[in-house]
């Protein structure tokens, strides 16, 4: 008997303050270009989150597998502070998308390039650009849209979650699977 698949990702989740600011800095956006922006839908509070990797769908009895791979992933990437830099529409030719991006420290990109080479089914060969989702457009987003700097806080990242993603019509549902702590 096969068993249902899952969806999963490995994420970083930040804190409520820092996740609220990212979310503020779209509001301040939708007051700005309020004739102008199209329809959107924010990011829900608790599902902003930095994807650092996304897994993809695979076997109910894979994830336990998916999660000894992170754990060893993780082995000997120490904790490191993430900021946002600037708020960008995605993809820049055709948004659907506005996100934060962030910096990426060293630690960060080490645990990526580990996660691509023990989970990718088939590397993209696109570089990796962390950035926070803060909402998507109900069909295509705005292509003037010009970045803008944040001034937001910087965050600690001490953990990495693998997460279940759950589609559902009014958007996915994010439930965690495991946290795996950095060193």
């Amino acid at each position: 008997m096969r068993t249902a698949p899952v969806r999963l990702f490995i994420g970083i989740y930040p804190p409520r303050e820092a996740a609220q600011a990212m979310l503020a800095s779209l509001d301040e956006l939708a007051r700005d270009r309020s004739k102008d922006l199209p329809t959107f839908r924010p990011t829900p509070l608790e599902q902003v989150h930095l994807t650092v990797h996304f897994v993809g769908t695979v076997g109910k009895g894979e994830v336990d597998g998916v999660g000894q791979s992170l754990a060893r992933a993780v082995s000997g990437i120490s904790a490191c502070e993430l900021r946002a830099v600037k708020l960008v529409a995605l993809p820049p030719r055709q948004p659907r998308v506005l996100a934060v991006e962030t910096t990426l420290p060293a630690g960060l990109r080490e645990l990526q390039r580990r996660l691509v080479t023990r989970l990718a089914s088939k590397p993209s060969g696109r570089v990796y650009l962390p950035h926070i989702t803060v909402c998507r457009f109900k069909g295509r987003g705005p292509q003037d849209l010009q970045e803008r700097a944040l001034d937001i806080p910087g965050f600690a990242v001490t953990e990495v979650c693998l997460m279940r993603s759950v589609l559902r019509p009014e958007g996915a549902e994010h439930r965690l699977v495991e946290r795996f702590s950095l060193g």
